[in-house]
């Protein structure tokens, strides 16, 4: 039927370049037993950008992705309550964990003769956007964070650019093509404040989080609300994310697996999860930071499904 050529089929790739973000790059990232390869799409290109990877494998993948896990589990730091602060105390615990992300940009730490030059901004120069859309077992490792080092110097993705991650790059396209203006009206910020709940243990640091932001925010003249402790209920939680754009949720959250849409962020009173989000039809959401667990997990057996909060909260419209 006229129109209905491409129904129920992903966006052609070409018709991806055409509402790509301006600020820097998408990079798809593909892991499989044949071979690696990532492929870079920039705005204002008609053509995509493929870059091969022959350091990598799948292998290696799983094999870094098993011994980060591994190593998390036994420094205790998938537990919400734990501060970190041991590990911290430790170099050789902080070394162990950075040598992974550093095989995952080195390929295995290989060295790059000239690498260290070059690597600052001038001063104020704001660095590029990275949105990385990686794929397999590598959507459970640490991109963002991954290093190249020896005893002459360090070099870090962070060095270059500021990253974000996207679990298709028709949803970060989509938020360019649907831009909307800002409307003064809901233009403004949620903080929530949750460390304690029934079922979780407490959560280090979270009021002080809130507050330092919501200082910062009213000395910059921003329009900010603050919901703290038994005041954080999953309908005054929803009511005020449709009056303001953007949200803070500082919290306990849970991943459901089986159904995605009973993922939910709990507060002292029970919990917000993603249905009640997603039928609140948020038209002005805008940021979303989510500083609470489980929050972009996805399931082990499914790297490449989308399963998570994080994913959740762009399909109702934030970012």
């Amino acid at each position: 039927m006229p129109g209905f050529e491409t129904f129920l089929e992903p966006s052609p790739w070409y018709t991806l370049l055409q509402h790509l973000p301006e600020a820097g790059y998408v990079f798809v990232v593909n892991v499989e037993e044949g071979r690696c390869d990532a492929i870079a799409l920039v705005a204002g290109m008609d053509t995509l950008i493929h870059i091969t990877l022959p350091a990598f494998s799948l292998a290696k993948c799983n094999q870094y992705r098993e011994d980060l896990s591994t190593q998390l589990r036994s420094y205790d730091l998938r537990d919400r309550g734990s501060t970190g602060v041991d590990v911290l105390r430790d170099g050789n615990r902080v070394r162990s964990c950075s040598r992974y992300s550093s095989r995952v940009m080195g390929g295995g730490g290989e060295a790059n003769s000239g690498r260290c030059e070059n690597t600052h901004r001038s001063s104020g120069e704001a660095p590029p956007r990275i949105w990385w859309c990686p794929t397999g077992p590598l959507s459970f490792l640490p991109i963002h964070a991954a290093e190249i080092y020896d005893d002459q110097c360090t070099e870090s993705v962070m060095d270059y650019a500021v990253s974000s991650y996207t679990p298709t790059v028709a949803a970060l396209t989509d938020r360019v093509r649907n831009n909307r203006q800002i409307d003064k009206e809901v233009s403004g910020l949620l903080l929530t404040s949750q460390p304690n709940t029934p079922s979780g243990s407490a959560i280090p640091g979270t009021t002080r989080e809130v507050r330092a932001i919501y200082d910062m925010a009213t000395s910059a003249a921003v329009r900010v609300e603050k919901l703290e402790e038994s005041a954080v209920t999953s309908s005054s939680c929803l009511d005020s994310m449709a009056r303001l754009r953007s949200v803070h949720l500082a919290c306990h959250a849970s991943q459901d697996a089986d159904n995605p849409l009973r993922s939910r962020f709990s507060f002292h009173d029970g919990s917000l999860d993603l249905a009640s989000i997603l039928q609140r039809d948020l038209k002005n959401a805008d940021l979303a930071f989510l500083s609470a667990c489980q929050t972009s997990t996805g399931v082990q057996t499914l790297p490449d499904e989308a399963v998570h909060l994080a994913a959740g909260m762009l399909s109702a419209g934030y970012r």
